[in-house]
């Protein structure tokens, strides 16, 4: 749009307040295709929501169209054929790509900006997939699990993860994993439209293809959202002869839902490997009058330790609000004091301790000596 232009008469309509949406982008849109392919951004204002879209349109496109593909673009993913079907071809897709105004997930599945998280960018990928995988498969493995909200530690989002009947194929292409494998129907659920494996089934099924480490962080989440564990064994049960069923059993037993994080279900790993006392998980201090203290990952009451993997001790179960970083810090050093003013050790780790662990089992055993000496003395 050449210097100085303006919109109508008023201000550039993409810093006007504006009332009718739906009027003020076919304004927009129309004022769009008078100026050949300059870019345009504009900002529709909604109560306290503010939505930014980028266009670059052809003037071959119709305003309704043009109309219909902003509206959509803030709904869902769009596939090739939702263009096909409102006479836009291929080209002027990807003029739109290239401009910005749509961006690309996988071929044929586009959104409005890709999301930065890693979860996120995975469930466009699997908006975009599922509508083209037939209506006999079902989203299964790492695929669920990020539906489900269980953890992807270490784990490669690149494909979809399906599951189809066994009389299907299981194959590999650049965006599916395809495994070919019976599902009873109770194993299976509808989440957001989606045919999805249950959490119970999703966690077994991770903790068969996974190595134990990341099974167990799987498992010690589906059990804290409330998947009971007779139904993750008795599932393994169910299917003695699937590979990785011996591991996902050590995986269903070893789990436990007051694991909070991956990094506690890893450090438990360790603990165990090492052969070191077994933690209560959780552990709830209070003062000799009974007062609550605080809460800490690991404790281990018998030798007078308390144990906290990368983050603060835990009060109510979440941080204050307004609180900055630097109280925060002062706040846990206090917090830490008390307990310590209460006879007891606490040793903090991160994950690089996990990583090579030999140091973390080292410390913990000088704090449960020390521990073990101040019992016997007091």
């Amino acid at each position: 749009m050449p210097n100085g232009s303006k919109v109508n008469s008023g201000a550039p309509i993409w810093t006007r307040s504006v009332e009718n949406v739906r009027s003020v982008k076919v304004e927009m849109l129309s004022q769009v295709l008078s100026w050949n392919w300059h870019p345009v951004a504009f900002m529709l204002k909604s109560n306290t929501v503010m939505h930014s879209f980028p266009w670059k349109v052809s003037p071959l496109l119709p305003v309704g169209i043009l109309v219909w593909l902003s509206g959509s673009m803030n709904e869902k993913p769009l596939l090739a054929s939702d263009f096909r079907a409102h006479g836009i071809d291929s080209g002027s897709v990807a003029r739109l790509v290239r401009s910005g105004a749509l961006q690309r997930v996988r071929r044929g599945g586009y959104v409005d900006e890709v999301a930065t998280n890693e979860r996120q960018r995975h469930l466009q990928l699997v908006a975009t997939t599922v509508p083209l995988v037939g209506l006999s498969t079902v989203v299964s493995h790492w695929s669920a699990a990020a539906v489900h909200g269980l953890p992807l530690w270490g784990t490669d989002l690149a494909k979809v993860s399906v599951t189809r009947p066994p009389a299907s194929h299981g194959n590999r292409d650049r965006w599916v994993h395809s495994r070919a494998c019976p599902l009873p129907s109770d194993d299976v659920e509808v989440v957001d439209g989606w045919r999805v494996t249950t959490l119970a089934r999703t966690a077994v099924d991770l903790a068969r293809t996974f190595e134990f480490e990341r099974g167990v962080a799987v498992m010690d989440a589906a059990l804290r959202l409330g998947v009971p564990r007779e139904d993750v064994l008795a599932l393994i049960a169910d299917t003695p002869r699937r590979p990785g069923i011996v591991r996902a059993r050590r995986v269903g037993v070893f789990a436990d839902p007051l694991s909070e994080s991956v990094g506690e279900s890893k450090s438990r790993i360790v603990f165990d490997r090492w052969g070191l006392p077994r933690p209560l998980l959780q552990y709830e201090v209070c003062s000799r009058s009974g007062t609550f203290v605080g809460r800490t990952d690991f404790g281990w009451p018998e030798f007078g330790v308390l144990g906290e993997f990368d983050g603060v001790i835990k009060y109510s179960g979440r941080l204050e609000l307004g609180v900055s970083g630097s109280e925060a810090i002062a706040q846990e050093k206090q917090r830490e004091a008390a307990l310590r003013d209460l006879g007891w050790i606490v040793v903090r780790w991160m994950w690089d301790d996990l990583a090579n662990p030999a140091q973390l089992v080292r410390r913990l055993n000088v704090a449960f000596s020390q521990g073990r000496t101040l019992r016997l003395a007091g």
